[in-house]
Parts: structure tokens; sequence; C-alpha cells
């Protein structure tokens, strides 16, 4: 089983310099920057974001079809948080870049270059813009299949009894299933818009009517995929040998 997941990995999944790191380091990784983040300055989250685009753009360098993908979404991002910012009053956060003319006939001339952006809107959009490229990164780079081994692993060695560990690992399976079932019908939303002409000037200028629809059909994916998966472990009897699987579900 683990030759078959990594031949799957290296047929399904482009081969980027992050494929040679190990799990167990990515989960390390991840861990600490998910703790470490929110503790952070904006200034030093700024200069993370900053890194991250730009290790973001190294690790698709050799494939122009997601290179343009994601040049495409970073560009609607960043229209979104201008909009935002222009539209917000509150600006209390100055950032100051220097810079140096020169010229052959007057001394270089030395200046900077403030912008003054809002503090809680430009926070805000730096960590989840960071978590979604680290997140877009993880995805690229390992498979599922991996990880939920590496999970199940890390489960039996921990000082648990065995129904604990069985009802952590049906969350973890359920929760990877409703998540990946999730991401295959919103690309399947995203899909039509576009076969439908729905391009990026449109979705400018339609936002708020898009927005409502976007927020409508997530609260009608995710009441499907919960009943769906009630079905399931109701037929299975599941829920019948053990109550409390009702509350963890």
């Amino acid at each position: 089983m683990q030759e078959s997941i990594t031949l799957s990995q290296k047929v399904d999944f482009p081969k980027l310099i992050t494929h040679k790191i190990s799990i167990k380091y990515k989960f390390l990784f991840i861990g600490i920057y998910l703790i470490s983040l929110p503790f952070c300055t904006t200034y030093i989250i700024i200069s993370q974001h900053a890194m991250c685009f730009v290790l973001s753009y190294l690790q698709l360098t050799r494939y122009d079809v997601l290179r343009i993908v994601w040049l495409k979404l970073s560009v609607f991002l960043y229209s979104l948080y201008i909009i935002a910012g222009v539209l917000t009053k509150s600006s209390n956060m100055t950032y100051r870049i220097p810079y140096t003319l020169m010229s052959t006939f007057t001394p270089p001339l030395h200046g900077h270059i403030y912008f003054c952006l809002p503090h809680i809107l430009t926070r805000s959009f730096t960590m989840v813009t960071n978590y979604y490229m680290i997140y877009s990164i993880i995805q690229l780079t390992t498979s599922g299949e991996l990880i939920l081994l590496y999970i199940n692993k890390t489960i039996n060695h921990l000082p648990l009894d065995m129904s604990t560990k069985i009802k952590t690992k049906l969350l973890v399976l359920t929760s990877y299933e409703l998540v990946n079932t999730l991401k295959f019908r919103l690309n399947c939303t995203i899909t039509s818009c576009s076969l439908r002409g729905l391009n990026s000037s449109r979705v400018i200028y339609y936002w708020h009517k898009l927005f409502f629809l976007a927020l409508v059909r997530f609260n009608h994916i995710c009441d499907t995929l919960i009943v769906d998966t009630m079905h399931n472990m109701y037929f299975r009897n599941l829920l019948y040998y053990d109550q409390e699987l009702w509350f963890v579900v």
C-alpha cells in the first residue's frame, strides 16, 4: 500500500523541491508556524507573506499552467484587498520603504516612500493568505493518503485507550473525506461558472451577488455532506454499537 501511494503521488503531483522533506518535519514546521503566527507583529507577518509569495512562485516556475492560475488568484485576492483598503477609513499603520535616486548631474537623493495601511485588515489578510500559501505548498507536495498514514501512526503512539484511538481515527477519516468532497464540489462550481463566461471583470462587478450565492452554495454542500455521512454511518450500524459517536460527529 505504501508503494502504491508513493507511485500515485509521483504521477498525480508535480515534482517540487519540498518533495524531499519528510512529512514529519513538514507537520512540525506547520505546527510551530500556526502556533507562533498570531503572536508575531504585523511587520513580521508582512515579511513572512513576502517570503511565502516568493517561495510559492519559485515552486511553480517549471509549471506554466499552475503558475498562471496562481497568478490570477493572487491578482484577484490583492484586488479585493485594495478595494477593502480603500473603503476602510482607519489607516493606523505606516510602512516605510527607502529609495535612492541616482543622477549624473546632481548628487544622490535619498528618501522614503510611506504607505498608510489599515492595521486590522492588513494583518487579517496576510495571516489568511500565509495559511493558504502553506496549505497549497503542502497540498502540491504531499498526497492525502500519506498524511493519513502519518496521522494514523501518530495516533497509535499516543498514550490513549483503544476506544479513544478508534474514535480519533474515525473523526480524522470523516474530516478528510468531507474536505475532499467539499473541494471537489467547489471546483465543479468554479468550472461551471467559467464555462458560462464568468471572467474576472464580471466577478469584480457582481462580487456582492456572487459572494451571497457562494455562501448559499457552501451551506447547501455542507448540509448534503453531513446528511450523507450520517446515513452511511447509520447503515453500517456504527452509531448503534457506540452511542458516543453521535457527539463525535
